[in-house]
């Protein structure tokens, strides 16, 4: 009886190929990502470039803090000249929001941040994070028609109720914009926003309101939408 061996033959790789293969699959996965910073490049012209960020603000969007928005000043002596720019935070590339010029710096916009980016932006930049907090004010606001029901094409006589449920003074600018608007709105603030007493001031066929709202108070404003 024979027996035959079926081992298979060995394989040998030169070292060289190895680190090509490794050196190639390190670059396409990403692990040679670039430094967190903001880049501008231009398609075919080398390397990206870092920019230098002099200023700027990063801000809460929400009163959750939970989304930011980046924005940051540019040095003029690194003056972007290439046809894309970009963020780069947690290793992470991400393309800015807008752009613009602020005197001679430009500046470039990131919104949609985590707050984890945030914080990372923050620190990478120098910048401090503005959050938001709660101001403090009791407001309630209600909305109410004249009757329950209209026919189709009739007038809507709508009226909104703001009522101060803290105890001290807020100052309120309010109304809508015309009557061609559905849209009421309102600002409250803990300083005055114009005259103390109310003013009615016709913009656009629409009523805007400020007032001194004391504490418990309450102030309405009707329109008539067709």
């Amino acid at each position: 009886m024979s027996i035959t061996d079926r081992r298979s033959p060995r394989i040998t790789i030169p070292v060289r190929l190895i680190l090509y293969v490794l050196t190639n699959l390190i670059v396409l996965c990403g692990l040679h990502a670039q430094e967190d910073g903001v880049y501008e490049s231009s398609p075919g012209n080398g390397p990206a470039i870092r920019l230098k960020v002099i200023s700027g603000s990063i801000q809460s969007l929400d009163n959750g803090n939970e989304a930011f928005a980046a924005n940051v000043c540019i040095d003029p002596d690194g003056r972007p000249s290439g046809t894309v720019y970009y963020f780069v935070l947690d290793g992470k590339r991400k393309p800015r929001s807008g752009s613009g010029m602020s005197g001679d710096n430009p500046t470039f916009s990131l919104n949609r941040l985590t707050p984890r980016e945030a914080a990372s932006a923050s620190a990478l930049f120098g910048l401090p994070l503005q959050l938001r907090k709660h101001p403090g004010h009791r407001i309630d606001a209600t909305f109410a028609t004249d009757k329950p029901a209209y026919e189709p094409g009739e007038p809507i006589t709508v009226t909104v109720t703001i009522r101060n449920l803290g105890d001290e003074p807020i100052f309120l600018e309010f109304g809508h914009n015309g009557p061609k608007d559905t849209m009421f709105s309102f600002a409250a603030a803990s300083i005055p926003l114009g005259n103390p007493e109310v003013t009615k001031q016709y913009v656009g066929g629409g009523i805007t309101i400020i007032a001194t709202l004391p504490a418990h108070g309450e102030i309405s404003s009707t329109a008539k939408f067709d």
